[in-house]
């Protein structure tokens, strides 16, 4: 058994145990909690990603990552397939933001927030509102006068 076979398999292992198989209800939704439960649920789910160093896998482990590869995140990707995960919510912060701050930031920023951000102990969004365009940017014009 290889390297990547024994993390698949604490992969699954860790999944099947945190995680609901995405079918488990009408509309392939496992939950339908109040906006607080789900929140609630997302950062126990996220909190133990991240203590079982499953969270953020390709990030460096001094920002809050596991410090693996692409073949390892494929391999997350695939044993969670069909799964419900609690933590979807925090996906703008953790899916937009962090790699922003993780490619643009000074190892100072990574260090001081990366690390609550992946436990999704803070939480971050992206918001843009642009008169005529909301929160299509898109859509987004400009023009100049002299």
């Amino acid at each position: 058994m290889t390297e990547l076979d024994d993390f698949r398999a604490r992969v699954g292992e860790f999944i099947s145990t945190h995680a609901e198989w995405a079918g488990t209800s009408a509309g392939g939704t496992a939950h339908h909690d109040d906006g607080d439960g789900v929140v609630a649920r997302g950062k126990a789910f996220q909190n133990a990603l991240a203590d079982a160093g499953l969270a953020a896998l390709t990030y460096p482990v001094e920002f809050g990552g596991a410090g693996l590869d692409a073949e390892h995140q494929k391999a997350f990707d695939e044993e969670s397939s069909g799964y419900e995960m609690p933590s979807r919510q925090f996906m703008v912060g953790i899916g937009i933001c962090a790699p922003t701050l993780l490619e643009h930031g000074t190892d100072e920023q990574r260090r001081a927030y990366l690390p609550a951000l992946l436990r999704a102990d803070a939480v971050w969004c992206q918001l843009f509102s642009e008169p005529g365009a909301g929160s299509d940017v898109a859509s987004l014009q400009t023009r100049a006068e002299r």
